[in-house]
């Protein structure tokens, strides 16, 4: 996916998109360290790989826990609302992203599907710049153990049957079988958050009290007179 990109069916559900606009798999599943189902991604073009790239929100998404304690570095987010998978399903999702250095969100924030999700990372425990994304089906639910200290997501599935990757330029996909939505409609964009109008509108109403204060304090000393 690219950036602000969202993607409806025709039942109004999103679809849920792979959230780089490339694709270059550093370890995928079973890996050598930490991984089950989970897999390594980096910022790429053709020059090679480029650090702290961004990544965006594959749905509109809930923070629902973080921890950047004890080599710790990870968010997990949940759907708002049940999505489309790429493997036909309709669900909630449960998504953890690991290594960014400078997290944007905290507990309880919403983020729109296609809005600045992270950015690749060196943050906990690491071998270099990359994000490592885990998703699971359902709501948040925990970690189950994958022994040697690590876990991940209860309820985990392959990512080719998580995420479409409509718009995302492949460098190095591993050879899953991934696929693309095919179809879909651009749905309505959400009215935005006019941050100067409500400023301007708060410095009205103290105005017009300050104004309605002024006039009352005259009358009350006309009548003293």
């Amino acid at each position: 996916m690219i950036a602000y990109q969202r993607l409806v069916n025709n039942d109004n559900i999103e679809v849920l998109l792979f959230p780089l606009d490339v694709m270059y798999i550093t370890q995928g599943e079973n890996g050598s360290i930490s991984h089950s189902l989970a897999m390594d991604f980096v910022g790429y073009s053709s020059n090679g790989q480029i650090s702290t790239y961004p990544f965006y929100a594959p749905c509109t998404l809930v923070c629902v826990d973080k921890n950047y304690n004890n080599g710790q570095a990870y968010i997990v987010y949940e759907s708002k609302n049940k999505v489309l998978l790429a493997n036909g399903d309709i669900d909630y999702i449960t998504i953890v992203v690991m290594h960014d250095n400078s997290p944007i969100y905290n507990i309880g924030d919403v983020v729109l599907q296609g809005e600045l999700l992270g950015h690749t990372g060196t943050a906990g425990y690491v071998t270099g710049d990359h994000t490592h994304f885990n998703v699971a089906k359902g709501k948040y639910q925990g970690w189950q153990s994958l022994g040697n200290g690590f876990s991940e997501l209860v309820n985990s599935i392959h990512l080719y049957d998580a995420f479409y990757i409509n718009d995302t330029v492949i460098y190095n996909d591993n050879g899953y079988a991934w696929k693309k939505y095919d179809g879909g409609v651009l749905p309505p964009t959400p009215p935005p958050v006019y941050k100067k109008e409500a400023k301007k509108f708060k410095w009205v109403v103290y105005t017009r009290l300050y104004k309605s204060r002024k006039i009352a304090y005259f009358n009350n000393k006309l009548k003293r007179k």
